[in-house]
């Protein structure tokens, strides 16, 4: 699987593309990190690929449109 030992961080990944994204890339072995401003459907995605492996993924709730709340997940 080309995306073994990969660590892929997904914005927007609380539905649509985002969230196609994360499915896809966790189903070809990554380890997927997703965020969304969405709680509830940034960690339905999390649990989606967690069920679907084989990678894994975890879930952040983060608006990347706030500066200050980028720059603490940055730094």
């Amino acid at each position: 699987m080309y995306f073994n030992e990969k660590i892929c961080v997904i914005t927007g990944a609380g539905s649509g593309i985002g969230r196609g994204l994360a499915l896809a890339l966790g189903a070809r072995g990554a380890t997927v990190i997703v965020s969304d401003i969405q709680e509830v459907n940034v960690t339905e995605t999390a649990a989606q690929v967690n069920v679907a492996g084989p990678g894994k993924a975890s879930s952040e709730i983060i608006d990347v449109t706030d500066k200050d709340a980028m720059s603490v997940h940055i730094d």
